[in-house]
């Protein structure tokens, strides 16, 4: 099996184990009808768009929903939607996609390393920590706040890493942690990416989690 060759293992949060996107849809929706009332936008942003959006740096994903306001205008709104989905998030149960959990139970029982990297705020990661304690279970967790929302890429390096790393997400800026460390990738193509800008970045390929333990794709 190609996962036993590898040591530590670095998983992204949204689109990798937590599929987030109702959530998220849910939050984004009530924070951009506040966006409208206020002139910030003309129309309340598309389900395509949200999801595009989810996992990314805040900041980043601030800028690309709120173009034309100003950065205290951001920060507000951004606020607004920490304060609406901790609120959301601490009264509705979250599931993993099938069979993560099962995934994360077999690593940790052959004592792999896992590191858990997400770009989300802080908040969120104690939520997850609340809602799915085997988290417990892994060496690090992290998420970009610590790192005053540096890219993955950048953080990655600053890491304790032991031996061989794999690390695993949906996004482009996972490919590009791996590659800052030399190592290789797996794409979840079930999560939020899209297959030429995210996706041809990985080294491998899966279309649901089970398969990081089987056999990824080319």
């Amino acid at each position: 099996m190609l996962y036993k060759s590898f040591d530590t293992f670095i998983f992204d949060y949204d689109g990798t184990l937590f599929d987030s996107k109702r959530h998220a849809h849910h939050v984004f929706k009530i924070v951009g009808q506040t966006c409208l009332e206020q002139g910030y936008i003309n129309q309340v942003w598309s389900d395509d768009t949200l999801t595009q959006i989810i996992g990314h740096n805040p900041l980043r994903a601030w800028e690309v929903l709120l173009p034309n306001v100003s950065e205290e205008e951001r920060t507000s709104i951004s606020a607004l939607y920490s304060k609406t989905m901790f609120e959301h998030l601490s009264n509705t149960p979250t599931t993993w996609y099938p069979h993560a959990t099962d995934v994360i139970k077999t690593l940790l029982q052959e004592e792999k390393h896992l590191i858990l990297l997400t770009n989300a705020r802080r908040y969120y990661v104690e939520i997850a920590l609340k809602h799915h304690p085997i988290l417990e279970g892994f060496d690090q967790i992290h998420c970009a706040q610590d790192f005053n929302y540096q890219s993955k890429a950048t953080i990655v390096p600053q890491l304790n890493l032991k031996g061989k790393v794999l690390v695993i997400g949906d996004k482009l800026d996972d490919a590009q942690a791996a590659q800052s460390i030399n190592a290789q990738s797996v794409w979840a193509e079930y999560g939020y990416g899209h297959p030429e800008f995210d996706g041809k970045h990985f080294t491998y390929r899966i279309d649901s989690i089970e398969k990081l333990l089987k056999k990824p794709s080319f």
